[in-house]
């Protein structure tokens, strides 16, 4: 009896953490284009170093900033963890939904759209500095 596999994940670096996602979510892997719209580089991911890469999200019309692409990776079943209840409510993102397991250190696994839609969101609200009382 053959169990089935996690899809594959794609590992990626930014600042000095590791992340993965699906491989599923990346429509493709470009080199970073300064000035690109719809690029987002700081999230609660934090700030990648060099942002020498680009992982454009399937149907999300957007790119993440990325310092370095490691690889895809195939997790057992096993290898994949929920985040704890206390963990996921205290996360002020949405974007972490759970841990996997490689080489035996948890890694954050990452929805790439949510990530991108959170970022936007943030990067379009006026900041408080910006409102003016009539």
């Amino acid at each position: 009896m053959s169990s089935a596999l996690p899809p594959p994940v794609l590992v990626f670096q930014v600042g000095p953490r590791l992340f993965a996602a699906q491989a599923a979510e990346v429509e493709r892997i470009g080199p970073a284009l300064a000035g690109a719209p719809d690029v987002v580089g700081a999230s609660c991911l934090g700030e990648p170093f060099t942002a020498r890469r680009e992982l454009v999200v399937r149907g999300a019309g957007a790119a993440l900033a990325v310092d370095l692409v490691l690889g895809l990776r195939q997790p057992g079943a096993a290898d994949l963890c929920p985040l704890p209840p206390f963990a996921a409510a205290c996360l002020a993102s949405r974007a972490v939904r759970g841990l996997v397991l490689l080489d035996g250190a948890p890694t954050p696994l990452v929805d790439l759209p949510t990530l991108l839609q959170e970022a936007l969101l943030r990067a379009a609200a006026p900041s408080p500095g910006d409102m003016h009382h009539a």
